[in-house]
């Protein structure tokens, strides 16, 4: 078991997956459950999360999500999963996409969002409709035949009306159910084991009060990860603070030697920041911190040692 939650791109990121497969393969793990907990998060991060998930964990595990929220990017991230359960008061969907200051993706950028979901749907075995009207206001119903098999339409002449036109699609765990988007609902461990299919299964971890699941190596890095890229996300500003105060001093500084001092210890906090941004990808682009800005610091760093 596996938490993924937070924001998509920062706590919920595919670097940490990635890392957790060695892992996952010395100990001969069969099945992996990604139980997800988000509101969403960066457009950015949904690509590298497909690929973690698509070419290197459904060929190594069975994997499959367990849906306590999944709102937006955190939805576009699982959907490449073809088994899907949901927790009693589960949620799914709300896929609209936004930049800048809250501003709805539109154009040719929400014809590249639209086409690499429904490319992911196909990954995950789903029909490309349930995704599109989580993305756009399309109405989206079906039709279920004497075998059960559905047909998804994103119009409103199938005979269950799932999704009405002029708004956007979010699953619960009953509507999820009912039209076979998710495979069972439950909060229960020992529910989940049987829905998977199995009699018993051994999940590996230590048992921890309070949790409902043993926590695993891979999850208790997870948790390391979330910790380390929130503080460093809470002290970026002040990271840009002290190296911004050391530059300036060095820059109003006369004396050569004095400057000199200040210019090294600008150079320990841009250490700091540039530690930052390998660790945490994501953190760097939403901050700037290009190869270049570090490559402008630098230059600058130099410049003002010169007499």
């Amino acid at each position: 078991m596996i938490t993924l939650e937070g924001m998509v791109g920062v706590q919920f990121a595919a670097q940490p997956l990635h890392n957790s497969i060695e892992w996952l393969e010395d100990n001969e793990i069969d099945i992996v459950v990604f139980k997800v907990n988000s509101g969403g998060g960066y457009l950015l991060e949904i690509p590298k999360m497909h690929e973690v998930i698509h070419d290197e964990f459904k060929p190594r595990f069975r994997t499959v999500a367990w849906i306590e929220s999944a709102i937006s990017a955190a939805a576009m991230s699982s959907h490449i999963l073809e088994e899907i359960y949901f927790m009693r008061d589960g949620n799914y969907g709300a896929c609209t996409g936004w930049s800048g200051a809250l501003v709805a993706v539109e154009g040719l950028e929400l014809e590249k969002v639209l086409y690499m979901m429904e490319r992911v749907s196909a990954q995950g075995k789903r029909a490309p409709e349930i995704m599109r009207s989580m993305q756009i206001e399309d109405p989206l119903s079906y039709n279920r035949n004497q075998d059960g098999e559905i047909t998804w339409y994103n119009t409103d002449e199938g005979e269950y009306m799932v999704n009405p036109a002029g708004r956007i699609l979010t699953f619960d765990s009953a509507q999820a159910a009912e039209c076979k988007f998710s495979k069972g609902t439950t909060n229960d461990l020992n529910t989940l084991t049987t829905m998977l299919g199995y009699n018993e299964i051994e999940w590996v971890g230590k048992e921890v009060s309070g949790e409902i699941f043993p926590i695993s190596q891979p999850e208790a890095d997870m948790r390391a990860w979330r910790e380390g890229v929130t503080k460093a996300e809470e002290r970026m500003g002040s990271y840009f603070q002290k190296y911004g105060t050391a530059v300036q001093n060095a820059q109003g500084s006369q004396d050569l030697k004095q400057r000199g001092s200040f210019v090294g210890l600008a150079r320990r906090h841009l250490a700091v920041i540039r530690s930052v941004a390998k660790n945490y990808p994501t953190l760097a682009y939403v901050n700037g911190l290009s190869d270049d800005w570090f490559r402008e610091q630098e230059r600058m760093l130099r410049d003002l040692l010169r007499p």
